[in-house]
């Protein structure tokens, strides 16, 4: 299982953007959402953007529609 702090997806390339995870919620979001794609499941994604860094930190994840966005 991924950490806090871990990369979500590999490690960008020279001028690319790092993308990772900011909380442990988003962990186990990710790991939701990665469960439920076979079933071609909806879900959400929530991340800031870094950009000195050229970083996004994804800070929240889920299945389905969040109550956050009604």
């Amino acid at each position: 299982m991924a950490k806090r702090k871990e990369r979500v997806a590999a490690p960008p390339s020279k001028n690319g953007w790092d993308f990772r995870f900011a909380t442990n919620d988003a962990v186990k979001g990710w790991d939701q959402i990665c469960s439920a794609a076979a079933a071609n499941a909806g879900g959400r994604i929530w991340y800031r953007i870094d950009d000195d860094r050229r970083t996004a930190w994804m800070t929240d994840a889920s299945v389905g529609h969040p109550k956050a966005t009604e």
